[in-house]
């Protein structure tokens, strides 16, 4: 089964109150099943443009990521979050894992081809 995703990019209006915000936020996340896999303001912007911070939380699946959402927890701290900042927030699923293919064991190189 693929996993869930929760992807926020955020803009936070009051940084002091941010941060006391953030460590009860990643209490109540981690309550709920979900590991922080990417978390802050360092990225490289390639394209568009960017929020300043950036967390990325795994659930075991996209159910799981959906449901722990409407969590009664998380919805306080949404409320909270929506007054301490301005953000984006999905959820997606992951991709299945897939048997890799790997390339056929005897590749004829070019110098096999040469005419003697």
């Amino acid at each position: 089964m693929a996993k869930g995703y929760w992807i926020a990019h955020i803009d936070p209006s009051n940084q002091v109150l941010y941060d006391l915000f953030k460590d009860e936020a990643l209490d109540v996340i981690d309550r709920l099943g979900g590991r922080v896999i990417v978390r802050g303001d360092a990225k490289t912007v390639v394209s568009g443009s960017a929020r300043e911070r950036v967390l990325v939380v795994e659930f075991s699946s996209y159910d799981d990521a959906l449901a722990l959402y409407q969590d009664a927890q998380h919805r306080q701290i949404r409320e909270l979050m929506g007054r301490l900042c301005c953000f984006d927030m999905m959820i997606v699923p992951g991709v299945e894992d897939r048997e890799v293919s790997h390339p056929p064991t005897s590749i004829r190189l070019h110098s096999d081809l040469t005419r003697t």
